[in-house]
């Protein structure tokens, strides 16, 4: 059997990491550094064997070792994203900076959010709104902008009703054996603006931008 299935150390390592708890007497920083440091030599030496193994030996490890199996896929997929993203091409070229306010009954927003849908062919841009009613639109990056053209826009502020923490929604899971019921969400807007299609709101993002992009919601 190969080491990862043998040695208690490593086993001990990966378990934890994966587990997201830390030894006592170690610093979150120094376990996390030493655990990957550690799962990194696994793997590798791991895969190593099991390229010169034949096709049972193979076999046998991975299905009598499953956490073997799924960390070196993890690790593979890992591995993957980051050459497809350093190969990649971040942001996305002509956004130009997009600003505004969104105010209801005469008042600012805050927490509202803004989604403007392109009418043509475009990316969507989001924003939400601060405690002033300002907001940034962003595309890919944060506040980032959009793209100049014509957009449908729809402005919500949805909260749940009596939410459920993360205690109370495990104490629920134990008492009933299964997830607690999906709690009610509400809008503090009129409903109508939730959609594109009844919103009745629309905005033109110049070429060279905008920063006075209001909504006065009613």
């Amino acid at each position: 059997m190969f080491r990862m299935c043998v040695s208690n150390d490593r086993e001990f390592s990966v378990r934890y990491l994966l587990r997201g708890i830390r030894p006592s007497g170690t610093s979150h920083m120094g376990y996390l550094t030493l655990s990957i440091v550690r799962i990194f030599i696994v793997v590798f030496r791991s895969a190593k064997e099991i390229l010169n193994a034949t096709f049972a030996e193979r076999k046998a490890t991975l299905i009598s070792c499953p956490m073997l199996a799924q960390l070196m896929l993890s690790f593979g997929l890992m591995v993957t994203s980051v050459s497809l993203v350093g190969c990649s091409k971040t942001g996305l070229s002509g956004l130009v900076p997009v600003s505004g306010t969104v105010t209801y009954k005469g008042k600012p927003i805050e927490g509202a959010d803004l989604v403007f849908n392109p009418e043509s062919d475009g990316r969507a841009a989001s924003a939400k709104s601060d405690a002033s009613g300002k907001f940034h639109l962003t595309t890919l990056d944060p506040q980032d902008g959009a793209q100049p053209g014509k957009y449908k826009v729809a402005i919500s502020k949805k909260e749940m009703i009596n939410p459920m923490t993360a205690e109370e929604a495990e104490d629920w899971f134990h008492k009933h054996s299964g997830p607690p019921p999906p709690r009610k969400i509400k809008n503090d807007l009129p409903e109508k603006y939730a959609d594109e299609k009844t919103s009745g709101l629309t905005a033109t993002v110049n070429e060279s931008g905008n920063s006075d992009l209001n909504f006065e919601l009613k």
